[in-house]
């Protein structure tokens, strides 16, 4: 299987089972992110695979839209968690990075800067085409 220039998102991936599926998209080419609530070992196993990028410390949250939610077979879990708070630590380690800081923060730009904001756009686009698109494609 050829996977280059593919992205690929592993969570539970600091050890086991995750771990095995992250370094076999990675031998395979795909560019592949790490996931785990386990900081220090998903950093651990992160830089055992040259080129990943480790997403360590919370637990990652996907928003579907209803139309792919309605797709999705009867029985898979879900939760509404909008209300939930980030955690303090995800939060800081967050606002280190001034592209988010800018966003975040209430002054930070204006509504018309939000928009043609950069951060906004990848992420709408990665959203699209890395997200709902290959969702919608699937067949269940």
């Amino acid at each position: 299987m050829n996977l280059q220039n593919r992205r690929a998102i592993v969570t539970g991936a600091a050890q086991g089972i995750g771990f095995a599926m992250a370094r076999r998209l990675h031998a395979e080419g795909a560019r592949v992110a790490l996931l785990d609530i386990n900081d220090e070992k998903v950093r651990a196993s992160a830089a055992q695979l040259a080129g990943c990028v480790d997403l360590a410390g919370a637990r990652m949250i996907f928003s579907l839209a209803p139309k792919i939610v309605k797709m999705l077979p009867g029985d898979t879990p879900r939760e509404e968690r909008i209300q939930v708070p980030v955690q303090q630590d995800v939060l800081e380690r967050l606002l280190t990075m001034p592209e988010f800081r800018k966003a975040y923060e209430e002054d930070g730009m204006t509504r018309e800067q939000f928009i043609t904001f950069g951060s906004t756009n990848r992420t709408t686009d990665q959203f699209i085409n890395d997200g709902w698109n290959p969702l919608a494609a699937y067949r269940y």
